[in-house]
């Protein structure tokens, strides 16, 4: 598979998916389906990890679950990055 812009392309030339990002995901459904925000953080967060089974060790905040959070902007830049409840600056510094 190759990356083609925001475009998966199999090796035949087919269209094999689309590469973009969490954030642009829900930004996409916020403003362009009209989702409550709300809603859409759901629908990245908690529901995943539903499908996923692992619902109570991440996807909400609560005590005993992993703290990964994303802060975002009113108008859903990110600004900051917590993994395991650590911020990026710490994380990199750990490695």
């Amino acid at each position: 598979m190759t990356r083609v812009g925001n475009k998966l392309v199999a090796g035949d030339g087919t269209l094999a998916g689309a590469a973009i990002t969490m954030r642009d995901a829900v930004d996409y459904v916020v403003n362009e389906l009209k989702v409550p925000l709300s809603h859409a953080l759901m629908m990245a967060t908690l529901t995943p990890a539903r499908l996923l089974g692992v619902d109570d060790q991440i996807g909400r905040l609560k005590p005993g679950h992993r703290a990964d959070l994303v802060h975002l902007t009113d108008d859903l830049q990110v600004t900051e990055v917590w993994t395991r409840g650590r911020g990026a600056d710490e994380v990199g510094a750990a490695a």
